[in-house]
């Protein structure tokens, strides 16, 4: 009895307790393993393939595969090579959903024919100012506000360089016996925009538009503040064919190259702007005085441009020993009722 009493009492305490929790069966995450299957199929060698995990890659937002999506644009594809520039496009549309980092020197080669995403990419990229600067050199328009707009943001010096090196001032001199009235130079923006019709090839995944945007709208991205904001679009077709246009716009002009420089500087010295363009009066009364008169008008608008340059060189760091002098076109404007003294040359 006693050692039967013994195993029943030992059953009934060990009901009491709950038994071990059993382990699941290990079950693959499904996200994991999608990721895997877009991180292999991004080195296949069919190019649907590779076109649908770079978008999906984006999709997903799986920066992981930043790396691989980066040797997909290793090289230029031919110019009438259509999938593989569809692969290109999934490619660079995926780095900026990931908002990749990447080195300025792997992407600047698109910067022709896929101008905006790399400007986008380029906005952050590391080794950047070299590469920008020389956009600035070859480039006008959306694409030079853009890195300018950069560069600006990074305070960089090389801009504050090549804007010194590039920008032109011109004075014109109204010579007359009473002065005359107050005139006005006029900059105008011309925007256009080219048309065309793009071709995404069959089973590729959807095609991804960019392009770039002078003004503040619904669902537009600001790719680069400052003087000359610019935006741009992203439209996403499902079709095979599907319309494209390519806003153009002019500039920069010499009043766009100084509002960057003041921008560089911070410029807050009163009274009137450093402009490119400026008219003044000189009377007319002998050709010494006139000659006196235009060189005081040219050194002032050297002092003020020698100004900017000062602030423009503190705030960037740039050395001392890259000061240029400015370079100023002189025009000369013969308002004069009598004109049988011709105008004395004046040094340009």
């Amino acid at each position: 009895m006693p050692v039967r009493l013994a195993i029943l009492c030992g059953i009934v305490l060990t009901a009491g307790y709950p038994s071990a929790p059993q382990r699941a069966t290990p079950r693959e995450d499904p996200i994991a393993q999608r990721a895997a299957e877009i991180t292999r199929d991004l080195g296949s060698s069919d190019l649907r393939t590779v076109a649908w995990a770079a978008y999906d890659a984006g999709r997903y937002h799986l920066t992981d595969t930043a790396p691989a999506l980066l040797r997909l644009l290793a090289t230029a594809p031919a110019p009438l090579d259509r999938e593989r520039w569809a692969v290109v496009d999934v490619a660079l549309d995926a780095l900026i959903q990931l908002n990749a980092r990447v080195a300025a020197a792997e992407i600047v080669k698109f910067a022709e024919p896929r101008p905006v995403q790399t400007l986008v990419l380029l906005s952050a990229a590391t080794g950047r100012e070299d590469v920008l600067v020389d956009q600035l050199a070859m480039t006008k328009g959306y694409r030079w506000y853009a890195a300018a707009n950069t560069l600006l943001r990074d305070k960089s010096p090389e801009l504050a360089r090549h804007l010194f090196g590039t920008v032109r001032l011109a004075l014109t001199i109204v010579v007359s016996e009473r002065e005359p009235g107050a005139g006005a130079l006029n900059d105008s923006l011309s925007v256009g925009v080219s048309d065309g019709i793009g071709v995404n090839p069959k089973d590729f995944p959807p095609h991804a538009q960019y392009r770039f945007e002078g003004a503040a709208w619904p669902g537009f991205v600001v790719l680069a503040a400052g003087p000359h904001p610019i935006y741009y679009s992203r439209t996403v077709t499902t079709t095979f064919q599907y319309p494209t246009s390519f806003p153009e716009t002019g500039g920069p002009t010499d009043d766009d190259r100084l509002d960057y420089l003041r921008a560089l500087g911070s410029d807050t010295m009163m009274g009137v702007p450093l402009r490119a363009e400026s008219r003044a009066w000189a009377q007319w009364t002998t050709a010494e005085a006139f000659l006196r008169r235009a060189e005081e008008l040219r050194r002032d608008l050297e002092r003020r441009y020698q100004g900017l340059q000062r602030t423009v060189m503190r705030a960037t760091g740039l050395p001392l020993d890259a000061a240029t002098p400015p370079r100023i076109d002189i025009r000369l404007e013969d308002q004069r009722t009598d004109r049988s003294v011709p105008l004395p040359k004046v040094d340009r």
